[in-house]
């Protein structure tokens, strides 16, 4: 059920679904006062919404921020890929990418500057309903071709969400450590927005991991965000972050990260 709901509910959280409401409501409401309140409130909501300057400030505040590679004086023994990049297509003899790919690409950059020494990619079919193969296989694929040998790549593709990407990654590590005494150095690699909630997940299942964010949302300013005309988007960009810090603050509650 809980998986159900994490990937189902935020469609009625999105900013866009609550103007269109609003709307509705004004134009099928008998009440001149609620139809007048309704649309000023549905303008509004558009108008803060479509702003880009708004959604980059929160997306420079809420994301963390990157880290220059000549400030990483660590190496580490493995690299942890989150998956949710790629999306399944046919034909299905390629990957095909999605936004977030600066995961895989960053991953292979780290791996060749010899930061890391191998990588561990977790996930694997996180859609409602379940088709294709699972993601950490397909991205396998792609560090393979990039050099990386098979050696130093390890996959879970069992998880769903990032508590299990937590959860199923200490699991391995626990089976691949030569031994069981020794705690392997480990750097997370996922999307900036989505870093505070996976570094928890790993901290709650015993992993203490060094931060790589990656694939940012916030930009530096410029004064044309400030022009007042909403834009298609930052309602894509809300609607994400919504989605993230919900997620974030569910977990908390349930004690998952």
């Amino acid at each position: 059920m809980f998986f159900f709901l994490s990937k189902t509910l935020f469609y009625f959280l999105m900013p866009i679904s609550w103007i269109v409401s609003l709307m509705i409501i004004s134009l099928i409401s008998n009440k001149p006062l609620l139809k007048k309140r309704t649309l000023i409130a549905a303008i509004t909501l558009l108008i803060v919404f479509g702003n880009e300057f708004l959604i980059n400030s929160w997306a420079n505040f809420w994301e963390i921020q990157p880290t220059p590679y000549a400030e990483i004086t660590n190496t580490y023994d493995y690299g942890i890929v989150l998956t949710g990049v790629a999306m399944y297509k046919k034909p299905d003899d390629r990957v095909y990418f999605s936004k977030g790919a600066d995961r895989v690409t960053h991953a292979i950059q780290l791996y060749k500057l010899g930061i890391i020494k191998s990588v561990l990619i977790t996930g694997g079919k996180a859609g409602v309903i379940e088709y294709g193969p699972a993601e950490a296989d397909q991205l396998k694929k792609v560090f393979l071709l990039a050099g990386v040998p098979d050696s130093n790549i390890f996959i879970e593709n069992k998880a769903k969400n990032t508590f299990e990407n937590a959860q199923y990654t200490a699991n391995i590590l626990t089976k691949i450590q030569k031994s069981p005494h020794s705690k392997p150095s480990l750097l997370l690699i996922t999307s900036a927005f989505h870093m505070r909630r996976a570094i928890g997940c790993f901290e709650k299942a015993g992993l203490n991991a060094d931060m790589f964010p990656v694939d940012y949302y916030g930009h530096e300013p410029i004064y044309s965000d400030l022009f007042p005309i909403p834009k298609e988007g930052p309602f894509a960009k809300w609607s994400l972050f919504i989605h993230e810090l919900i997620g974030f603050v569910t977990y908390k509650i349930l004690g998952k990260c």
